[in-house]
């Protein structure tokens, strides 16, 4: 299926279930989940101060720097009217999120 998308990322017609009480002969891991990349970045600076061990620590941190959208798997369930589909989002995926921080040492 060289023209995946996300309302067609599987072939619904290509599989159908096994006979009741007989295993299937899928491949275990035969199903490919949608590829997923992501990039996140941190920055940090420390600073003493003179005549001491104190020191102050400036931090910028980003999180899916690029703001992409990471897609979930698809729906496997045979019987499903979105099977084949990938409807969701993967766990935890937020947009963009930038913070900044400082950290005291004495």
């Amino acid at each position: 299926m060289p023209n995946r998308s996300f309302a067609q990322w599987l072939n619904p017609s290509a599989f159908h279930s096994a006979a009741p009480g007989a295993f299937g002969t899928m491949p275990l891991d035969a199903i490919q989940a949608v590829p997923r990349w992501n990039s996140d970045i941190a920055l940090s600076r420390s600073f003493k101060f003179a005549g001491g061990d104190r020191q102050i620590q400036l931090r910028a941190e980003a999180f899916n720097l690029l703001n992409t959208v990471i897609p979930g798997n698809p729906q496997t369930t045979l019987g499903s009217t979105d099977v084949g589909r990938v409807t969701s989002l993967a766990g935890g995926t937020a947009s963009r999120v930038i913070q900044l921080g400082a950290k005291y040492q004495f």
